[in-house]
């Protein structure tokens, strides 16, 4: 059986997408497609990935990269579709006149999303009509669909009363992840950041624009940051200087505003009382942005009133401290 995923927001190698359902399904012995914003068509552990172009400009997107999915999933033929985003509720509404089975992946209750404080592009006072819009509409297109996958329980209850071929899948851990590595003292492990979910917004990043910390060049965590920093601007350090995060910050419409970066060579050793002492005047400076942040609730500073320009002076001395 061949079984295509589309996405017109997601990336190739998104956790939920790739790893636990692409994957999963091609080791059941099926044949799967994925078709997925990209420079090029690929083949990634027996599962064949078809890329389209994908648009900086949010309203692009939702219009010309849709449409190139549909181009593309026609031009697959496979027995079923399964999509995840709600930009696609159309798409699969046409491949469903075409007479194909199409799931929908819920991956959030996308009418009471649009209202949270993360859909910031959105004016507040078109919030509710847009909700009920879209409301009205994804209720009319998934109870005509083949099946629904719902990532919480919360949400396969509202799909169930549209269609009651719904299943939650969870955003569980793969049984693999489990398994304890190799134990290795900590004295002779290296450096790693971890950051669990995606990057946005709502989750902490403010006005558009990311803080690579100066002592994090590694390729797999620089890679892993970039690839999540769609749409975004200004890494304020000299990590981004590396060649090979060019590949990345192309693909993900990433646009560097750093710093030459300094030769390795010329940076001299700090004395271990001059680190103690660079060391406090960070963390006193990270309090002052953490603090400001809150006092003038900012949320997501783009224009020039006083808590933005605030935000801004604060978050660039942090910058100038870490670089």
């Amino acid at each position: 059986m061949h079984i295509c995923h589309m996405t017109s927001v997601h990336n190739a190698n998104d956790v939920r997408i790739f790893l636990k359902q692409c994957r999963s399904v091609q080791q059941f012995g099926h044949n799967v497609s994925l078709i997925a914003p990209g420079l090029q068509d690929r083949t990634v552990d027996h599962v064949h990935i078809f890329s389209v172009s994908s648009l900086g400009k949010r309203i692009q997107r939702m219009i010309i990269t849709v449409y190139h999915v549909y181009r593309r999933a026609l031009s697959i033929n496979a027995d079923i579709y399964h999509f995840h985003d709600p930009e696609l509720l159309t798409v699969g509404m046409l491949l469903k006149i075409h007479g194909k089975h199409v799931v929908y992946d819920m991956h959030e209750d996308a009418p009471r999303a649009l209202m949270s404080d993360g859909r910031n592009y959105i004016p507040k006072m078109f919030k509710k009509p847009l909700s009920i819009c879209l409301e009205l509409f994804e209720n009319m297109i998934v109870r005509q669909l083949s099946a629904v996958v719902a990532a919480t329980a919360a949400i396969g209850r509202r799909a169930r009363t549209l269609n009651h071929r719904t299943i939650e899948v969870c955003n569980y851990p793969l049984l693999d992840e489990l398994v304890a590595p190799r134990e290795v003292p900590w004295s002779q492990r290296r450096r790693t950041v971890a950051y669990v979910g995606g990057i946005a917004d709502v989750r902490g990043v403010y006005d558009a624009w990311l803080l690579a910390p100066a002592t994090v060049h590694g390729s797999k965590t620089m890679s892993a940051l970039f690839d999540q920093a769609c749409d975004r601007v200004g890494f304020d350090d000299g990590a981004v200087h590396n060649p090979g995060h060019a590949p990345v910050l192309a693909t993900r419409h990433v646009v560097v505003d750093a710093p030459p970066r300094r030769d390795s060579a010329q940076r001299a050793v700090w004395l271990p009382h001059a680190q103690r002492q660079f060391s406090m005047l960070r963390q006193r400076i990270e309090t002052v942005f953490s603090v400001l942040s809150a006092v003038f609730d900012v949320q997501c500073p783009r224009t020039r009133s006083l808590k933005d320009v605030v935000c801004r002076i604060s978050t660039h001395m942090l910058a100038c401290t870490l670089s």
